[in-house]
């Protein structure tokens, strides 16, 4: 049987480079599965903060109305 090396014209370099890119590709899907998911979180937690605070912001202005209203009244 011919080694791996003769038999398909490859150097050795072009397997250990072949396997780094398998790992690489490993490691970067294994990045985006847990990147992706914190960042949507994290997306969806600032709109609920931006939401809160709007809400919170509305009350101030319809309490501060309230009050010049029942000022000159």
């Amino acid at each position: 049987m011919k080694d791996k090396l003769v038999k398909f014209n490859h150097k050795a370099t072009y397997y250990r480079m072949r396997k780094i890119g398998v790992v690489f590709a490993f490691v970067s899907a294994f990045s985006l599965s847990v990147v992706l998911p914190v960042s949507v979180s994290l997306v969806n937690a600032a709109k609920a903060d931006n939401e809160q605070r709007e809400v919170q912001d509305d009350k101030e202005v319809n309490a501060l109305i309230m009050h010049v209203d029942s000022y000159y009244c």
